[in-house]
């Protein structure tokens, strides 16, 4: 493998337009200044790399470079980057001026060969490429002109639009985006991800340019050797995508295809007549796209209220229906071999399944979302992401679930886990070993209500380059939003508030950034944890009606632990909506409010059980988050998986109840407690 610290592939495609331009006559791109910006000794360094890293590529050339570059990279990178120029020059001849996005720029020249000064160019690039052509900039002494930006961006960590506004990116003009070489890189959904970011950043008639390696067509031996050269240089190429799939993903982020070039419009364009060896390559397409906001069928709403109802996939676009269908099926006819219509098997993808999935990532502020067949399901596909030897600190207080399966289960693999304070930084800093691969947390946590920093504990984890894991069961994204705080994953029972009717058993997962939504994807396909339509139907269902229940929810819960706070009977209230709780001015900062989960302990004298048999309208049960109002006993049920010295030291007591404030009358819940707690009271 080639070593690197800005790309490799960048490089190699600006020594592609390096060497045509100096070397051949009949040019199908002129970039005049890109050997001046690669210089003399690079153009010479990559060429002496390239022979001697690809020599076991089967070649009839004498040296290896002149096959990668003439006959794998130049016929590519040579047609994309004359016709985004060509595009573009039309776009801003329609508009007189417009901003330019290069996403994954490289070593393009395009910003110092402009001699528009109406086109804004802002230069998107991995930092590590961004340092190095800024060097060579600098070298070479050239001027950087006034409307040119170099944005270095982490795509996988950051928001292009907080970035981009940063740098003077103005979203009410209109812009002219392009992706010359990214796809190849990228998932399906990050990629459909990717439209959805630049959509939301887009004004009306802005433009999106990108090229795309395509499944229908069959090139494989050059196809194959291009893969294996870009995992040499650790950039591997992901997939081919389905040309039907890719316009059904631009079609939901509001963009309609303009223009489509296919490998035989590219070789007519380009390269018939010549005498070279140039030809287009067989695999590849080009698409020119129009935004129009009206046409989106996944938006981002400024209301998260909104969000909820129309949020993700939206409809079905087939029929009009304003649900998404349920696709009750396993399997997927295929169009032929070797071409589907982007399903293959349910295991792996669903129509249902993904509209759940975008949703929840939109609510969250994710990249991904990813839904399982119950909570546990999620929160096991998460801890898969650890091997042998890698540790885990866990929150003091999480669902005893989570301790059974990394006691029980993951520890058989050789995976470890600490038991911490999270609420206490600096010690839980001093915790952090080698070894410590992640730091999972609950907050409000189950069933003490503890409230954890989550800021404060993504920042520690980036600063020790390790994994925030949040469960946001209690919360939802209707309240708090880990991801926006900077944790990495977030997990959710959504059989709880989510789901909110007690009528089905799901888990979800959202993730920061592609790398981590790529390995949790194979982990989903592989284990094949993955919940069934019907129920993705019910919980799409149950979470367009989120906000108004939390609301009620919550509206309860704070009446009824101002109700436990001035019984008598009670000695201690958890509820982090309460001024007195110790963790009420943090959850204040990252909550929207308290929640509506109650924890709460009688006195000595008060006989529990006596508590729990004199209700009559709140439930004993497991479970919570549902319309109606349930009750617990954590230390034998939710928690009895736990031992008890460790229950004991974190404060889970005999004589803790935990309450899931329904959505019923406040005044006969509170009725209802002040029976049982009456009957409680009453002597044997």
């Amino acid at each position: 493998m080639l070593e690197k610290t800005e790309s490799m592939t960048a490089k190699i495609c600006a020594f592609a337009r390096a060497h045509h331009s100096c070397f051949h006559r009949d040019k199908i791109y002129d970039d005049y200044l890109a050997y001046d910006l690669l210089g003399r000794d690079e153009y010479n360094e990559i060429k002496n790399l390239i022979d001697h890293a690809f020599k076991p590529l089967k070649s009839d050339e004498r040296f290896p470079w002149n096959h990668v570059v003439e006959n794998l990279f130049s016929p590519i990178v040579l047609s994309r980057s004359h016709y985004a120029e060509t595009k573009l020059k039309e776009f801003v001849q329609e508009n007189e001026s417009c901003q330019y996005v290069i996403c994954g720029a490289g070593g393009d020249s395009f910003s110092f060969r402009n001699e528009n000064p109406n086109i804004e160019i802002f230069e998107l690039d991995h930092p590590d490429t961004q340092k190095y052509k800024l060097s060579k900039i600098k070298e070479m002494e050239w001027v950087i002109p006034k409307n040119v930006h170099f944005v270095p961006i982490d795509f996988e960590t950051q928001r292009m639009e907080e970035v981009l506004v940063q740098f003077g990116f103005k979203k009410e003009e209109k812009s002219f985006f392009t992706m010359l070489g990214v796809s190849y890189y990228l998932s399906l959904e990050t990629l459909a991800h990717t439209f959805s970011n630049i959509a939301q950043i887009s004004s009306e008639g802005s433009r999106l340019l990108f090229d795309y390696p395509n499944q229908d067509q069959y090139d494989d031996e050059r196809y194959e050797q291009l893969r294996w050269i870009t995992e040499q240089l650790g950039e591997t190429m992901y997939e081919r995508f389905s040309h039907e799939k890719l316009k059904e993903k631009l079609v939901q982020n509001g963009y309609s295809v303009l223009d489509h070039m296919c490998p035989t419009h590219i070789q007519k364009t380009y390269f018939n007549d010549r005498k070279d060896k140039l030809k287009a390559s067989e695999y590849v397409h080009f698409i020119l796209a129009n935004y129009k906001k009206e046409n989106s069928k996944m938006k981002r709403y400024s209301s998260l209220e909104t969000a909820l109802i129309h949020g993700g996939i939206y409809g079905d676009e087939r029929t009009g229906a304003v649900n998404v269908p349920i696709y009750q099926t396993s399997t997927y006819e295929q169009i032929r071999l070797g071409k589907h219509t982007g399903y293959e098997y349910s295991r792996t993808g669903n129509p249902t399944r993904e509209a759940l999935e975008v949703l929840i990532a939109e609510l969250e502020r994710g990249v991904a979302g990813f839904a399982f067949a119950s909570g546990m399901a999620a929160i096991t596909a998460v801890l898969s992401l650890f091997k042998s030897g890698d540790k885990i600190i866990i929150s003091s207080n999480v669902y005893g679930g989570t301790f059974r399966v990394l006691d029980k289960i993951f520890t058989n693999f050789g995976i470890e886990y600490s038991i911490e304070d999270t609420t206490d930084l600096e010690g839980l800093e001093q915790k952090i070993t080698e070894n410590v691969k992640a730091i999972y947390v609950e907050s409000p946590a189950n069933p003490l209500m503890t409230v954890t920093d989550l800021k404060a504990i993504a920042d520690l984890a980036k600063k020790h380059e390790i994994l925030s894991i949040v469960d946001n069961t209690f919360m939802t994204p209707y309240l708090q939003r880990p991801i926006e705080l900077g944790a990495d994953i977030v997990i959710h029972s959504a059989t709880k508030y989510l789901g909110g009717h007690s009528d089905l058993i799901a888990g979800l997962a959202v993730v920061k950034d592609k790398a981590l939504a790529e390995k949790i994807a194979f982990i989903q396909n592989a284990t094949g944890g993955i919940l069934q339509p019907f129920d993705s139907f019910l919980l799409i269902r149950g979470i367009k009606t989120l906000g108004v229940r939390l609301d009620r929810h919550v509206e309860n819960a704070e009446k009824i632990a101002e109700y436990l706070v001035k019984n008598e009977a009670v000695s201690k209230v958890y509820y982090p909506g309460l001024k007195t709780d110790p963790g009420y001015e943090i959850n204040t900062l990252q909550a929207k409010n308290g929640g509506a989960m109650i924890s709460f302990e009688l006195k000595e004298q008060y006989d529990i059980e006596k508590f729990f048999d004199g209700l009559n309208l709140v439930a004993l049960a497991e479970s919570l988050g549902g319309v109606e109002s349930l009750v617990c006993h954590p230390s034998s049920m939710t928690h009895a998986s736990i031992p008890y010295e460790i229950r004991q030291q974190v404060g889970i007591t005999e004589g803790l109840i935990r309450l899931s404030v329904g959505i019923e009358d406040v005044n006969e819940i509170i009725a209802d407690l002040d029976g049982a707690i009456r009957e409680a009271g009453k002597e044997k």
